[in-house]
């Protein structure tokens, strides 16, 4: 814009620039004109509205969001009418963002200055919506990159997850296989039995991850049907505890509970159980060691809070991590896909409630669900 301003000094003008709110950002242009603006307060830092100084071209063609030159006498101040302005408001995204300023003496006043003017407005909008398409691919990018690493440790994960209990599957039925050929027809059948149990046991297991999976599917991309009823939270938060209590020793984990008095509310007791067990075990896996879950209520609010010492998550992360398939740190040698903080959220919400994460790294973290104590109008599970 410097350069147009540059053409335009020779004949006494200068161009101004202003923000939505009539304050000048920028004045290039003739170096004699400037000074004697300065006079009268047209320079950069002072506010041109309408509404604080008059009818002026900058402030009127914010006001009435249209090309305006005003000439002379036709401004509201007495000093200020020597001089011609022509102003056209800049946009962006459909709405006015600034104005464009040519200001000159009367006497120098051309007709072609409001095309001017119009000229550079559109050639400055039209740069901001070049700058912001080319931001927006990059992001549009990012998250396709994002997504892709996603998709790909989820493909992963899951490879695994499948793999582990088909594994012996396949060498209880080798082992089937193996006794039938030895005996023939005098097949011990309690070692058959036995085998077949074996193989049956850790079907059972790939069921129950298929079935799982499918869950958090849908969950993920719909509402969880509640089945509400009155529910005792620290009752909860204490029996998926025990649930927990052998994994969590395996892991070296020290669980405390404390829930100073009776928490009662309506709400759903197994999604909220399933949702303070993802909690619980996010804290197992990353954050071995001592393991706080703390059930209270205040106000109109019941919170249960999962508090660990474990590495804490930077301030970056806090948000990826309630997003499907995201992790603070990426890394395969743990189970899961990811998916479990983003179902808490969606079971909170479903609740009328919200989740809050609260973390220093190097000295641990808490998450926090906060559940309204007054009935809410939820997505009902199906009779």
């Amino acid at each position: 814009m410097s350069r147009f301003a540059e053409r335009l000094a020779s004949d006494g003008h200068v161009v101004a620039y202003f923000d939505g709110d009539g304050v000048m950002l920028a004045l290039d242009g003739n170096n004699r004109t400037r000074s004697r603006l300065a006079d009268v307060n047209f320079a950069p830092g002072a506010c041109w509205a309408e509404s604080a100084v008059g009818t002026n071209g900058p402030g009127t063609a914010l006001v009435e969001a249209r090309p305006v030159e005003v000439f002379a006498s036709e401004h509201f101040v007495e000093a200020w009418q020597p001089w011609n302005c022509a102003s056209v408001p800049v946009r962006f995204g459909g709405r006015v963002i600034g104005v464009v300023d040519i200001t000159s003496p009367w006497a120098a006043r051309n007709p072609s200055l409001l095309l001017t003017a119009e000229a550079l407005a559109q050639a400055i909008g039209s740069q901001l919506e070049a700058d912001a398409a080319r931001q927006e691919s990059a992001i549009l990018l990012q998250v396709a990159r994002d997504a892709l690493r996603a998709r790909d440790d989820f493909l992963a994960v899951a490879s695994h997850e499948i793999k582990t209990p088909l594994t012996p599957v396949r060498l209880e039925i080798q082992k089937v296989q193996r006794l039938v050929e030895r005996a023939g027809d005098g097949v011990d059948p309690r070692e058959l039995v036995e085998a077949l149990r074996g193989a049956d046991r850790h079907v059972g297991r790939v069921v129950k991850f298929v079935d799982g999976l499918l869950d958090l599917s849908r969950v993920v991309h719909d509402p969880p049907p509640l089945a509400l009823e009155p529910t005792d939270l620290g009752a909860v938060a204490r029996e998926v505890v025990e649930r927990h209590r052998r994994d969590l020793e395996r892991q070296g984990c020290h669980v405390s509970v404390s829930v100073p008095h009776e928490v009662v509310g309506h709400w759903d007791s197994a999604r909220l159980a399933q949702a303070c067990g993802h909690l619980l075990v996010n804290a197992m896996t990353y954050a071995s060691g001592q393991i706080g879950v703390e059930v209270d209520a205040g106000g109109s609010r019941a919170r249960l809070a999962v508090r660990d010492n474990g590495p804490g998550i930077a301030p970056e992360d806090q948000e990826r991590i309630f997003l499907p398939f995201e992790r603070a740190v990426r890394c395969r040698n743990h189970a899961g896909f990811g998916l479990g903080l983003h179902v808490v959220r969606r079971i909170v919400e479903a609740h009328g409630g919200a989740v809050r994460l609260e973390s220093t790294v190097g000295r641990g973290s808490t998450f926090t669900i906060e559940l309204p104590l007054a009935s809410v109008k939820p997505t009902l599970a199906a009779p």
